[in-house]
């Protein structure tokens, strides 16, 4: 690997890491406003991610809790897949103890695989030329 690929494979790196500590720090707000006692001090951050209008309730919110564990599905198959693909780290090593009905999709891990190497292609093309 030369020099300038070295580059933009850490840069890379590094985007998807503060990625995931965005993801990771939403996923921990949406989680402490899950408790009703806990939404005194409501942002319209807050409100745009994790609340929705109920219009039958006269445009009353109401919390969204999936959204939540979406986000929280997304942020371990996308974990997974960085720690793969820039560390080498071994699945097993990961998730020592996965019930069967919380299998990882590897589907999804191999879309972020393709993903990436796309932009690690793309980088090295535009600074090549």
């Amino acid at each position: 690997m030369t020099k300038e690929e070295y580059e933009n494979f850490k840069s890379l790196k590094n985007e998807i890491k503060q990625e995931l500590k965005a993801m990771a720090k939403d996923i921990r707000r949406g989680k402490f406003l899950r408790k009703p006692d806990n939404r005194d001090n409501i942002t319209d951050d807050d409100r745009a991610m994790f609340f929705s209008k109920d219009f039958a309730r006269k445009g009353e919110y109401w919390f969204n809790a999936w959204k939540v564990d979406d986000m929280g599905q997304v942020f371990r198959h996308k974990h997974v897949a960085y720690c793969q693909f820039f560390n080498g780290t071994e699945y097993k090593k990961m998730e020592i103890k996965t019930r069967q009905s919380n299998k990882l999709n590897q589907d999804k891990v191999k879309a972020y695989f393709k993903l990436w190497e796309v932009k690690l292609g793309e980088v090295v093309r535009s600074r090549a030329a």
